[in-house]
């Protein structure tokens, strides 16, 4: 659930799913009614954190029983084949459960790539058919809806993109050999940069950022050689990406996917799995440089523990 406030700002939804996951459960509450339609929940005082709000209006996100289950979070999955994103909820338990709408259809498209910025309310899609990008709001009941406008165009296929784990900056990898830089407004739209593109690695397939949001990962082919690298971008102060270090890995890469400290980043290219320790950016084979990986690899995830 989340809990909008009668004050002006709203509880952050990551506090109160911390109380379910920690308590089993809301705390017990009268409340005064329930909307179906709309999943709110009308209250007439409710306390959280050590505070009493009145006439508090929450937004039921999982209707649950016997406090055994509850909500975590929000899942999106961009399925190419269908042009639609995929809407999910999360349980404490890390399930995943459709949304009432449980699809957003992106006509006549290829999204291959999807990202949400630092805050959670704003996704974005990366169309390869077109190279456009697609910008959303996020709803406090988790339902994507088009922000105004509902594209970005870039000049090239934006075909993977990330946002900073810590700013307010978006970053497109074309197929071609390009980035591109994007400012994220506070209503989520996106404008290009002062400098809103550089040259990368050729044939880009895969981008991810360290969680401190120093550093931007790109996974492609050098152009000279014809061999696989990892394109290191130290990230500015105003989110521009610098000159970057260009690290062999051999093949190129089909995602890259770094633990929650930062310390270590893995590599999938359809063979296997390739370990790094990073150090300022710089990137060293792990102790077991390449795991063979089953049924050709093609993408990776670190849990939030860092533990698997």
């Amino acid at each position: 659930v989340v809990l909008h406030k009668s004050a002006p700002d709203r509880m952050a939804s990551t506090a109160v799913a911390s109380i379910i996951s920690a308590g089993g459960g809301m705390p017990v509450v009268a409340w005064d009614a329930y909307d179906p339609a709309s999943r709110r929940l009308t209250i007439a005082a409710v306390q959280f954190g050590g505070k009493v709000y009145s006439n508090a209006i929450i937004t039921v996100a999982k209707v649950v029983s016997g406090g055994t289950t509850g909500f975590m979070g929000y899942a999106f999955a961009a399925s190419s084949a269908n042009s639609l994103v995929a809407q999910f909820d999360v349980g404490i338990k890390g399930q995943l459960s459709p949304l009432i709408t449980p699809t957003v259809t992106i006509k006549n498209s290829n999204p291959l790539s999807i990202a949400a910025d630092s805050t959670g309310r704003h996704a974005y899609v990366a169309n390869a058919n077109t190279g456009a990008i697609y910008q959303y709001h996020i709803s406090a009941a988790g339902t994507l809806s088009p922000l105004n406008p509902v594209s970005i165009a870039t000049e090239f296929t934006a075909s993977y993109i990330v946002a900073s784990p810590t700013g307010s900056y978006l970053y497109a990898a074309t197929a071609s050999s390009g980035i591109y830089e994007f400012n994220i407004g506070a209503d989520g739209t996106l404008a290009p940069m002062s400098i809103p593109s550089l040259g990368g690695s050729g044939a880009i397939n895969a981008v991810s950022m360290d969680p401190q949001g120093k550093f931007l990962f790109v996974s492609g082919i050098d152009a000279g050689t014809g061999t696989g690298i990892i394109s290191v971008y130290p990230i500015g102060a105003n989110g521009a990406a610098g000159i970057p270090t260009l690290v062999p890995t051999g093949m190129q890469g089909t995602a890259i996917a770094v633990d929650p400290t930062g310390t270590y980043a893995y590599q999938v290219n359809g063979d296997n799995v390739q370990e790094y320790v990073i150090t300022e950016g710089n990137f060293s084979p792990g102790a077991s440089a390449a795991t063979p990986g089953n049924d050709a690899p093609w993408a990776a995830s670190v849990d939030p523990s860092g533990k698997y």
